[in-house]
């Protein structure tokens, strides 16, 4: 025996190296995904009884490897991942000096709403809606068309069974949850609209150009973003207001609560009054929201796109505002805004017009947000339970591939 092999020997290599391949082979059975592959290869090598179109097959295959096995772990993933966000958004929360409607996770729900075919949705009901429908509907047609898949492979058997059930649990919490509320996401969804409406009627395109330098940086290029070069203040204001001339307006022909905004010249005017004083407001607070801190849910609180102006778009404004916010204009016009004589005394009954129709504004946002938070809409919660049951989904992963050993 050459001395290379006895010291093989009497160091039992082979014995540690046999070893350590039984070790990665038995833990490569109780690993998850390993298992999931397998599945995977097995549908897609599964020679169905009934030869139907190739092409047809393959897509079904596909079909069912993407949603009954794949989907679950991305979901999975992303539950979890949103589970984390909303420790550590309510970590700032409850840190936070200053308390805004996108750090108070009770808010989630309304940063996304949409409007499907009349039904008023949130983004996270509508995603495990949809994905707990499809896989159901996926499942029923395996058991209905492709069941030889189910009764020659206890290990898909098992994991369909085991993923039904967890879809079906969410699939009944989301509805009833859904259902009891419906309303309520109908009326928050109304009041938010209303708000960013007011907020997009009363938006003076004339004075967010002359803020933003008609959005030309300081090379001369266009930008898609508002570059102040210093904040708003009281004499950009007044400044464009006297350029209006509201002396030369007639209070008998002003029609302040027509819809259409521009419905005689006077009216037009006046209005364009009325818009400034918002859209000076709106401008500030854009601007003092740039020096808060940067977060993923904050970034259209911070910046006005020139997309915004050009299409008539302004995002979640609610979600902007301060919790204790509910009148976002100041009532305290002539102190803080106006050079209130010299105004008053151009036109006082025009001024005192456009004065009253500014506060009726700052009063209907002010029902509107009163209205958003009376509704206390809880979704947050069902987002928890679900993250919480997937995350007993993930432990289940491990055992149920190993059913019949035990």
């Amino acid at each position: 025996m050459s001395g290379f092999n006895q010291i093989y020997q009497d160091l039992q290599i082979k014995e540690i190296i046999d070893t350590i391949k039984d070790f990665i082979k038995n833990i490569n059975e109780y690993i998850p995904l390993n298992n999931l592959y397998l599945i995977i290869i097995y549908i897609f090598n599964y020679e169905f009884k009934e030869q139907n179109n190739i092409y047809l097959l393959y897509f079904v295959k596909f079909l069912i490897s993407i949603i009954i096995i794949i989907m679950p772990i991305i979901l999975l993933i992303i539950s979890l991942i949103e589970f984390n966000n909303i420790i550590n958004k309510n970590k700032k929360y409850w840190w936070a000096k200053e308390k805004y409607n996108y750090l108070n996770t009770k808010y989630i729900y309304i940063k996304k709403i949409y409007n499907i075919f009349g039904v008023k949705i949130s983004h996270n009901i509508i995603k495990y809606l949809s994905l707990s429908t499809s896989f159901i509907i996926v499942a029923v047609i395996i058991f209905i068309k492709f069941n030889e898949l189910i009764d020659n492979d206890n290990k898909f058997k098992y994991l369909l069974y085991y993923n039904l059930s967890i879809f079906l649990i969410i699939f009944i919490t989301i509805t009833i949850y859904f259902g009891i509320n419906y309303s309520k996401y109908n009326r928050v969804f109304e009041y938010n609209n209303e708000i960013n409406n007011i907020y997009l009627k009363y938006l003076n395109k004339d004075y967010v150009k002359k803020i933003c330098s008609n959005f030309i940086d300081d090379e001369n290029n266009i930008t898609d973003t508002c570059t102040f070069k210093k904040i708003p203040d009281t004499n950009d204001l007044n400044q464009y207001l006297l350029t209006l001339n509201i002396n030369e307006l007639k209070e008998s022909d002003l029609d302040l609560e027509n819809e259409n905004i521009d419905i005689n010249y006077n009216t037009q005017i006046a209005n364009k009054f009325i818009s400034a004083l918002i859209t000076h407001q709106f401008l500030i607070f854009i601007y003092d929201n740039q020096f808060k801190d940067k977060i993923k849910d904050n970034n259209f609180c911070r910046e006005l796109k020139l997309n915004s102006i050009l299409n008539n778009k302004i995002d979640n404004m609610f979600y902007c505002f301060k919790e204790t916010t509910y009148f976002p204009f100041t009532a305290n016009i002539e102190g803080e805004l106006l050079e209130s004589v010299k105004f008053f005394s151009l036109n006082y009954k025009v001024y005192t017009a456009i004065i009253d129709k500014y506060l009726d504004i700052n009063n209907k946002l002010a029902e509107n947000i009163t209205s958003i938070k009376k509704e206390n809409i809880n979704e947050i919660t069902i987002i928890i339970l679900i993250s919480i049951l997937f995350i007993f989904y993930l432990i289940g992963l491990f055992v149920i591939f190993h059913i019949d050993k035990d």
